[in-house]
């Protein structure tokens, strides 16, 4: 059998099984920290002729817009 077949014989848990579940499980607390920080990012718009700026939290928790003086 060579080094390139399709099926392998064993079925224990091999290092790339183990070393593809722990870069996914980075990818997702990587995610979840994003999604669930306020304030991770913000988007800042100009109001016309006010100076007052928009402030849009992007982050899950905080969602109301808040005012930057």
């Amino acid at each position: 059998m060579s080094m390139f077949a399709l099926r392998k014989e064993s079925h224990k848990p091999t290092t790339f099984f183990a070393l593809t579940a722990c870069i996914h499980m980075i990818a997702f607390c990587m995610a979840a920290v994003g999604m669930f920080t306020p304030n991770w990012a913000q988007v800042t718009e100009q109001t016309g002729l006010e100076t007052e700026d928009f402030v849009y939290d992007m982050g899950l928790w905080s969602l109301s817009t808040t005012w930057v003086s």
